[in-house]
């Protein structure tokens, strides 16, 4: 088995990467944990698949072969243990492309459609683009941070009149894995209210050791009332390339999502990120669980680094994400980013972004952060003893 190197160090300074664009010039050290791509460079398998690619010299119009079909199917089945077809499959420009397509084809304007929070953030305007009515609710919070699906009051708000429900699964940010009694109770209440079930997957290849993850797609009774999403956007480190699957075995479903992304995005995928994707599930299982073994060992690094200080988290149970709770701090908006940036040298996401759609002009406490662990373990252990220092300074 390859031995790859996830220890290296990649500049990406300078290279229009969003992450790391516009920090302040008095903090040229300051370690951005704040958008959700990594600092690993992709699969060499993957880029060498590019080079050999580009040595060919002709980019023409191109679209995925029966090769790159299987080579979903066959990733799918190895690591999540689950059946897909052709005639269930969908190529996409990305999962949030594909799930607004499937909003805009499969509800209409004045339809209430669901979210629980807190969520991805992407997950607001999805749901209340185009007329259609954002409902929020909220995941039940133990006090700990251990969330859980809120059914009665779900049960309350379809029998009031809702049209769909995105789920996010796992759930970001806090890398929550739904167990699959959790899922077949949900679907069992869609279908209970006929409502119509997206399920954003895109952390699903990021589980944790121990856990496993159960595609919307896998189970019977969401067959045909559900569409599933998912990309190896965040498995390989594919952030800024437009590729994605959806898999519905509602055929009427197939039909109307193909034909949106046909007529907006003329139906193309770019020939680069074909070659990727493909590459990255035929030939890179081994590199995808050498970087679980370090995603694991970084979020290990994190979780001690928050012993002893009146912050906490729960283990994240897949991606490269950790979601912390800074309620004891008492801190505004402003305040929270202040003390990280200038006391504790790092960026993060504000935890407003998931818990509100008017998180661009909230400035109230913030209870949480999220906080991005995917990069090489020296950087981490260096952002997590700031961290930990800032904390202690700020609380003696």
């Amino acid at each position: 088995m390859p031995d790859y190197n996830f220890n290296r160090i990649v500049d990406r300074r300078n290279t229009n990467a969003i992450k790391w664009m516009g920090l302040p010039s008095e903090r040229p050290d300051l370690i951005p944990m704040g958008v959700a791509d990594m600092d690993f460079q992709a699969p060499p398998e993957v880029l060498d698949a590019m080079r050999k690619r580009i040595d060919h010299g002709i980019f023409g119009y191109t679209s995925p072969s029966k090769e790159d079909n299987e080579a979903i199917a066959s990733w799918v089945e190895l690591r999540h243990n689950d059946d897909i077809s052709d005639a269930c499959l969908m190529h996409l420009p990305g999962v949030v492309c594909g799930m607004r397509a499937a909003v805009s084809v499969l509800t209409k304007p004045g339809d209430t459609i669901v979210v629980q929070t807190p969520v991805h953030t992407p997950f607001f305007f999805t749901a209340s683009h185009a007329g259609r009515v954002l409902a929020i609710c909220n995941l039940l919070n133990d006090g700990h941070d251990n969330y859980a699906m809120n059914y009665v009051e779900l049960e309350r708000m379809f029998a009031r009149g809702v049209r769909m429900m995105l789920l996010c699964s796992p759930q970001n940010p806090m890398g929550r894995v739904w167990t699959r009694d959790e899922l077949l109770k949900l679907v069992l209440l869609c279908r209970k209210y006929n409502v119509i079930l997206l399920s954003d997957e895109t952390h699903r290849d990021l589980v944790a050791p121990g856990v496993t993850h159960v595609p919307m797609d896998s189970i019977p009774e969401a067959r045909d009332m559900s569409a599933t999403f998912f990309s190896p956007a965040k498995t390989f480190n594919f952030g800024g390339m437009c590729i994605a699957t959806a898999v519905t075995h509602n055929s009427n479903f197939a039909r109307q999502i193909r034909q949106y992304v046909n007529d907006v995005h003329f139906g193309r995928i770019s020939q680069m990120d074909i070659v990727a994707q493909t590459a990255a599930y035929q030939k890179c299982a081994a590199w995808l669980d050498q970087l679980r073994q370090v995603l694991d060992a970084n979020i290990t690094c994190a979780m001690n680094a928050l012993e002893g200080l009146p912050v906490f988290a729960q283990r994240p149970q897949c991606s490269f994400l950790i979601w912390l709770n800074l309620s004891k701090l008492r801190m505004t908006t402003g305040q929270l980013d202040d003390f990280l940036v200038h006391k504790a040298g790092i960026r993060a996401e504000m935890g407003s972004i998931y818990q509100t759609p008017e998180y661009m002009a909230y400035n109230g406490l913030e209870d949480h952060i999220r906080l991005n662990l995917g990069m090489p373990p020296p950087i981490i252990e260096k952002a997590m003893r700031q961290f930990r220092n800032a904390v202690i300074d700020c609380k003696s």
